[in-house]
């Protein structure tokens, strides 16, 4: 599914209330032609555009495609630039206060002791802190999300890179794929139930696009969450707190929600039990959203090809999943993390029985002429083929007018360079062969690299080591 907006809402009725009314009167196109999100990313687009012109019609959203590694260095780099103080080792021991239970201090390899009031735990699955050493336990949702490993190989680059991540189904589980500019990152996570490491393996290496930068490697994991993210004088940050397949990429954003979540809970004046209580009250109910998001694209699932998808579609399910789904059935109504994300899964997989919600019967007894603003025809009544079809156009449009993410990139390559000449890069600089910047943006056919060199009074008669000029 695309991110962002899906048609056009109206104040306390989505769009997808009127889309169910216009499919039953057989006027509604395509769900997916209301997204310029998804028309973007069919055709290789994207662009920041907020709104579309002239409207204030919702256009693109986004999401970032992470070197995870890269990022960790760079936010290492942030970090210690700014007086963090960092101590490499390995935690052998953790000291326990026999009257409180918090953590006094943990003991490196290195025989070194550091002492703390607080402890973040981020070290995976492991929680050497909040599991090893406090014994908080662990809350195992495998009965619903049934996959336990992953197989992750990178891959080269293709030629034509995708704008957005790819989650493709297999037997007993799904891969993703997911390009940066320098790599695509690919993955196979699946059922050991069902499918073995070697058949797992083989089916990644099946369906790769690019050449292997590696072997696969085998990532054990357990679906679901410590019993306590606050415990005593410790917070689990990370893959330390609990692990939701990839299936949303949900990893970073809850290490952000996370640390938000401490940063206002944060104990200036010593821990208090109602601030810690609150923390795991709001870090719970996150979890568990998501968990039923994932949760639902097994349950819902049409495969019949395998007994695994099989015995995922006739599995039990919470009962929080269970009222969301009943929600949509008998009223429209749409709750819980990412609401529009709901929506695209909903719309393509469940069938809603009810007739039109109360709103959107009451917005067809209403004749007055603005209920959709800047000229997009009334809802209702006047929510005609005319309109659907007009507003269709709109993100069709829009769609043509997008840049491709090969332009996208390459202006991203041209507004580094001449951030790097406005931070006073050495004009004279050259390569092994001689070379200037002048021949390398002449050669490159970058006008606007040419000019912003000759404008730093870049000389066009010099020669590299072939006695060639740049111009």
């Amino acid at each position: 599914h695309a991110f962002g907006e899906i048609g056009r809402d109206f104040a306390f009725c989505p769009f997808h209330n009127f889309w169910l009314r216009a499919k039953r009167q057989g006027i509604a196109a395509d769900y997916w032609d209301f997204s310029l999100n998804y028309q973007a990313a069919r055709h290789n687009k994207f662009a920041k555009l907020t709104n579309l012109p002239g409207t204030d019609v919702a256009a693109i959203n986004y999401a970032h495609h992470f070197d995870a590694g890269l990022y960790a260095k760079y936010l290492r780099q942030y970090c210690e630039s700014r007086g963090v103080s960092r101590v490499e080792g390995i935690i052998n021991h953790s000291s326990i206060c026999p009257d409180t239970g918090y953590i006094q201090s943990i003991q490196l390899e290195s025989g070194q002791v550091i002492e703390g009031d607080l402890f973040i735990d981020c070290s995976g699955f492991r929680g050497l802190l909040i599991e090893q050493a406090l014994e908080t336990g662990y809350e195992s949702w495998s009965h619903w999300l049934p996959c336990d490993r992953a197989m992750a190989l990178p891959t080269q680059s293709p030629e034509r890179i995708r704008p957005y991540t790819r989650s493709i189904a297999h037997k007993a589980g799904w891969q993703w794929n997911i390009p940066l500019q320098h790599r695509t990152g690919n993955g196979h996570v699946y059922c050991s139930d069902y499918v073995s490491d070697d058949e797992a393996r083989q089916t990644l290496l099946d369906n790769l696009e690019g050449e292997p930068l590696g072997e696969p490697r085998n990532i054990p994991f357990k679906t679901g969450r410590r019993k306590l993210q606050w415990n005593k004088n410790c917070i689990a940050l990370g893959l330390a707190s609990g692990f939701l397949e990839p299936l949303e990429s949900t990893s970073i954003h809850l290490i952000q929600v996370g640390i938000r979540r401490l940063i206002e809970n944060f104990p200036h004046d010593g821990i208090k039990q109602v601030e810690v209580d609150e923390f795991n009250r709001q870090s719970k109910l996150e979890f568990e959203q998501i968990r039923d998001f994932i949760i639902l694209h097994y349950k819902v699932n049409q495969r019949t090809d395998s007994q695994f998808w099989t015995d995922c579609r006739n599995m039990s399910i919470p009962d929080s999943l269970q009222t969301k789904i009943d929600l949509f059935k008998k009223s429209d109504q749409m709750v819980g993390f990412k609401v529009v994300c709901w929506e695209r899964v909903f719309e393509c997989h469940l069938d809603n029985e009810n007739n039109p919600t109360f709103k959107v019967r009451k917005l067809e007894e209403d004749d007055k002429p603005s209920i959709l603003r800047k000229g997009f025809g009334n809802v209702g009544k006047h929510w005609s083929r005319e309109d659907m079809d007009q507003l269709k156009k709109l993100f069709e449009s829009e769609d043509g007018n997008l840049p491709t993410i090969a332009e996208k990139m390459e202006r991203a390559e041209n507004g580094v360079r001449l951030k790097l000449l406005s931070m006073g890069s050495d004009l004279k600089a050259r390569d092994k062969k001689g070379r200037f910047p002048l021949h390398h943006a002449v050669a490159g056919e970058d006008p606007l690299l040419v000019y912003a060199l000759m404008e730093k009074e870049a000389k066009g008669d010099v020669k590299d080591q072939n006695q060639k000029t740049p111009l």
